[in-house]
């Protein structure tokens, strides 16, 4: 996945891959949920620290939500993070985020 931003200092975790090393107690939606997201919609991603300075205090990673607002013509999600994190300075509520399904490990919808 292309970089979100220039200087980003964050990764948004592979959800499918981290289910499978941990079958028994991280559990996501089916592929097809995540694969059939709809604009409005919220997809809980992780978005984990490459800054080594974050890491230090053992916090590696936030858990926060994107509101979806469509698809790319790659067929990657788009949408906007719905939340200021409380770690990672340079991204804020509204920031455009590009996501795939396996990177959602929850879902919002009202």
């Amino acid at each position: 996945m292309e970089k979100n931003f220039a200087l980003r200092m964050w990764t948004l975790v592979n959800s499918e891959e981290r289910a499978n090393e941990r079958p028994e107690s991280f559990k996501i939606p089916s592929r097809d949920v995540r694969d059939n997201l709809n604009a409005g919609m919220l997809a809980k991603l992780i978005f984990e620290f490459e800054d080594p300075d974050l890491r230090k205090d053992g916090i590696e990673a936030e858990r926060m939500w994107v509101k979806v607002t469509g698809r790319d013509g790659s067929g990657y999600y788009k949408g906007v993070l719905d939340n200021d994190p409380m770690y990672i300075t340079g991204l804020k509520a509204d920031d455009e985020i590009r996501f795939g399904p396996e990177n959602v490990i929850d879902i919002w919808e009202d």
